[in-house]
């Protein structure tokens, strides 16, 4: 997915030769994935210095993750509902987040074209 992806803004693509605007802009209409950084928040909703991948897909690869490669939806709409009780609560010992971790790539290249770097 990764691979296919490239940045929804031009000022983050900075990977381009000769900040070559037009190619940006032939390689985004031809992608079947965009990419867009977006700042993290915390669970009460303040802002982070980390950021958030989002990835918009359409086409194949929208075609591949819906049919291939997705494993298991969930409706986690009841589990969101009992942690908003502790949010507004401000009870955080019982509040549970999902635990994320920083993905290494270990590939300059594709970090250089996502705009990791």
């Amino acid at each position: 997915i990764l691979d296919d992806a490239v940045v929804a803004l031009f000022k983050e693509a900075t990977h381009y030769a000769n900040n070559d605007q037009g190619q940006w802009k032939k390689d985004l209409s031809n992608s079947c994935t965009r990419l867009q950084w977006d700042p993290d928040h915390t669970p009460n909703g303040g802002k982070t210095t980390r950021r958030a991948i989002q990835l918009g897909m359409k086409g194949e690869m929208l075609r591949k993750f819906a049919s291939e490669w997705e494993v298991e939806i969930d409706d986690v709409t009841d589990f969101v509902k009992e942690q908003r009780k502790y949010m507004e609560a401000h009870d955080f010992e019982e509040l549970h987040v999902i635990y994320e971790e920083k993905l290494d790539l270990n590939n300059p290249d594709l970090e250089r074209k996502i705009a990791l770097r």
